[in-house]
């Protein structure tokens, strides 16, 4: 190879001057090498698998891979099985149009069943006049007739188990916010929790919901006694003031008036004894 075009490829090489051209062309040599192999063992990879979806198809029509190869074979349209690398050109030249006429079968394999059929039949044709054999599609077994035997009713029972707590819970006093979190929940975890569980967890907030509701109403009750409580107090608060208001008037009286609200008050009482 030409100086030029190793130091082309080995371009970015660190090393000294003395062995730099030595060593960039072992690398790019080691390099060419390595990159023949693995298109080597590709090559390799994808051969065996197209021979995989030629003998899969082929088994559909009672062929193996060995046979369908025979007969197209012996019907002009060459296949070699164990094909060997080699340096003439000729010989590369046939290997590369059987790897392309392999990758041809199995895309007709896969993609093109009709088509993959009739190569089948000129295969088998061409083997009952070589061999004598006749390649009929085999009989396969019939069953027999099975007897079907009614399951029991557990599935049926738990389905109205799971409808009827579903109704109790759509007609439940809970708000719907809650009633859609549950239901969520159910929906979620019946499966692995089981319905005992579910339900447990249903009346356990039921509960919960009844203790909210009546704290709820007894917070009502304790306001509505404190705004009674306070109307009392300012009642009472009214009331002190038009006592106080009339000690004011009494203490402003004169003693003429207050002989006369004095004899007032006595005549009161009098009339009060003589009822009794």
């Amino acid at each position: 190879m030409n100086i030029d075009k190793i130091f082309k490829l080995a371009k970015g090489f660190y090393g000294r001057s003395k062995n730099c051209k030595s060593l960039a062309r072992e690398r790019v040599e080691k390099g060419l090498e390595y990159n023949y192999v693995s298109r080597r063992l590709f090559k390799r990879d994808m051969r065996s698998n197209f021979i995989q979806r030629i003998n899969a198809g082929a088994r559909q029509h009672d062929l193996t891979y060995n046979s369908f190869t025979r007969g197209m074979v012996a019907s002009d349209i060459h296949l070699n099985r164990k094909v060997k690398d080699s340096k003439k050109r000729k010989e590369k030249r046939m290997i590369r149009l059987e790897y392309l006429l392999l990758s041809i079968l199995s895309e007709l394999a896969v993609t093109e069943p009709f088509s993959f059929k009739a190569l089948t039949d000129v295969a088998k044709t061409t083997l009952t006049q070589l061999d004598g054999t006749s390649y009929l599609p085999k009989q396969h077994k019939r069953m027999d007739t099975v007897k079907i035997v009614e399951e029991s009713d557990n599935n049926n029972n738990l389905t109205s188990e799971i409808e009827l707590f579903l109704e109790e819970i759509l007609v439940s006093k809970l708000p719907q916010d809650a009633k859609d979190r549950f239901l969520e929940k159910l929906y979620r975890g019946y499966y692995y929790r089981g319905l005992e569980f579910l339900k447990n967890e249903y009346y356990n907030l039921l509960e919960e919901y009844e203790f909210e509701k009546k704290i709820q109403i007894a917070l009502i009750k304790m306001k509505d006694f404190d705004q009674s409580l306070n109307n009392q107090i300012k009642n009472t608060n009214k009331f002190q003031l038009e006592i106080d208001q009339l000690k004011l008037k009494l203490l402003n009286l004169n003693d003429f008036e207050l002989s006369k609200i004095n004899q007032k008050f006595e005549n009161a009482v009098k009339e009060l004894k003589n009822k009794d």
